[in-house]
């Protein structure tokens, strides 16, 4: 899926930066998507109208893991 791996991409870089803190979506599930109201169909979110993860939920997934493990690792700082 084309989303998925963009989410993933998008993962990957914000975590390089110094400053990251964290990723907001604007919404969870294609159910409740103000998107399709005002521009067009899409399916832009985490989980699908019947709240099942979809391939992007698990590529965001992923590259937050993966970034934590790294922070673990001595990499850099972990903060809560």
């Amino acid at each position: 899926e084309i989303a998925a791996k963009i989410y993933g991409r998008v993962v990957e870089e914000a975590v390089k930066e110094a400053c990251f803190r964290g990723i907001t979506f604007w919404g969870f599930t294609d159910k409740h998507s103000w998107i399709h109201d005002y521009y067009y169909e899409d399916r832009p979110l985490l989980w699908d109208s019947q709240y099942e993860k979809k391939l992007s939920y698990f590529s965001v997934k992923e590259g937050l893991k993966n970034h934590l493990i790294s922070l673990r690792k001595g990499k850099g700082e972990f903060e809560m």
